[in-house]
């Protein structure tokens, strides 16, 4: 069974057919050092930790639902301006709030070591406000947790000269934000949120 993405297994392995240079990772197997999985209707699904094809490389994919799983997958490459390239592609509210699944590709960044990644979410920290975000936030306390501990340990190894507290850092914060979120009622904020109209000034 798939075990990457919420979609159907015939999906994902046309798609993995289709694109020779990903199939062969998933081959060498792509569940590494420090796995981590989300889960979305109650099934558990892993994100990669490395996936190192050479970029730019020659993807097809059909359909939106194959550029997404396109974009995810290469916020997992090696190389960390590439990840940083998709994950621009995917700091999109509509695309959160269609395909919940990118939430988790993009908490796991924050759980990395690449500054400009953390000060690029948390700048644009406004896409996790809609509904399909709160509540993968709610189903998956442990990603963020996991996350929360990386983030610490990275902000106060690597950037102690730059944060005389770790909880300045942009991963922290970015974190912190999430988890107020896990804590709200989801019905009553996305009422606000479609509601709400700021008086005329």
């Amino acid at each position: 069974m798939n075990a990457y993405f919420p979609v159907k297994d015939e999906i994902f392995n046309d798609y993995l057919n289709n694109n020779p240079g990903l199939l062969s990772d998933f081959k060498r197997s792509v569940i590494q050092a420090y796995p981590t999985y989300y889960t979305i209707d109650k099934r558990n699904y892993f994100i990669p930790y490395r996936i190192g094809y050479t970029e730019p490389y020659t993807y097809t994919f059909r359909n939106e639902i194959e550029e997404i799983l396109t974009y995810c997958l290469y916020t997992r490459h090696h190389n960390g301006y590439v990840r940083e390239k998709y994950l621009k592609k995917l700091l999109d509210e509509k695309l959160l709030h269609d395909y919940a699944f990118i939430n988790a590709f993009i908490i796991r960044l924050l759980g990395e070591y690449v500054l400009e990644i953390w000060t690029l979410i948390y700048d644009n920290k406004a896409v996790f406000n809609n509904i399909s975000s709160y509540n993968f936030i709610k189903e998956n306390p442990e990603i963020l947790n996991k996350n929360i501990a990386r983030a610490i340990t990275y902000s106060t190894l690597y950037y102690s000269h730059v944060f005389k507290d770790y909880r300045q850092s942009p991963a922290y914060k970015s974190l912190h934000y999430l988890s107020s979120l896990n804590i709200l009622d989801t019905e009553s904020v996305y009422f606000f949120r479609t509601s709400f109209k700021p008086r005329a000034s």
